[in-house]
């Protein structure tokens, strides 16, 4: 784990031990940061600028769309 968006990515684990925890990998956030985080809980982006965060945020709900279709488009095989 701990590649960029991947599972582990950046403390985003379901059962986060000590060195893993997400104050121990970014520090103590300061005020006002942003976090973007996908359906997953896996983070994806900190204090980014706003052109960056939304086009990232898009991405993400774009992600999120396609993998729905598949699940719906997958549950209408099995049929």
């Amino acid at each position: 784990g701990g590649s960029w968006g991947g599972l582990g990515a950046f403390g985003g684990t379901s059962d986060p031990g000590p060195k893993q925890r997400l104050l121990n990998r970014w520090g103590s956030p300061s005020p006002g940061s942003l976090f973007v985080v996908d359906a997953r809980g896996r983070i994806r982006g900190r204090d980014l600028p706003p052109g960056e965060t939304r086009a990232l945020v898009k991405t993400l709900i774009a992600e999120e769309r396609t993998l729905q279709r598949e699940l719906i488009l997958e549950g209408a095989r099995t049929r």
